[in-house]
């Protein structure tokens, strides 16, 4: 079977802090592919500030959120994402815009860092793909590691390919 094409994207929001900023947990019946994260602030900010970005799993207690469904990329053949919006992270769940965190193991780099003049924006190659089995006890999330200075207009962004 063929994948379908999901994101899960935070428009404009204000962090509360170092949070994470997207958190995904796949459903019993779908595997996800992760292939793009980005995160960007979108306020005329008054000086350049680097920030500090991870992506994550978090095997234990997933972080307080903001519900998101899923967008769907594509055309009107493709079904609805196995995600679903919740503030929970449970299994099959999607939010935005943490305002308690979980816990769990940063998997890339572990951090990096951008400007946030520029944004910040990974394309998984096909070496580097991150992949989340169905029914998986951890989830996946891109998180805001330092404290910004300007804490409003923050945009962020998973893209995935769900197979199932």
């Amino acid at each position: 079977m063929g994948a379908s094409t999901y994101s899960v994207i935070a428009k404009g929001v204000t962090v509360v802090g170092a949070n994470t900023m997207i958190y995904l947990r796949p459903a019993a019946t779908a595997t996800l592919h992760i292939a793009r994260c980005w995160i960007s602030q979108g306020a005329a900010a008054a000086a350049s500030e680097q920030n500090a970005v991870a992506l994550f799993t978090q095997p234990k207690a997933s972080p307080t959120l903001v519900a998101a469904t899923p967008f769907q990329h594509g055309g009107s053949g493709d079904s609805a994402s196995s995600l679903t919006g919740a503030t929970t992270g449970a299994a099959g769940t999607a939010g935005i815009n943490a305002s308690a965190e979980g816990t769990g193991t940063i998997i890339y780099g572990p951090t990096d860092g951008f400007n946030n003049l520029n944004g910040w924006n990974w394309v998984a190659t096909p070496d580097e793909r991150i992949i989340l089995a169905a029914s998986s006890a951890s989830g996946f999330g891109l998180m805001l590691v330092t404290v910004p200075t300007a804490k409003t207009l923050w945009y962020a962004g998973i893209t995935w390919h769900e197979y199932g």
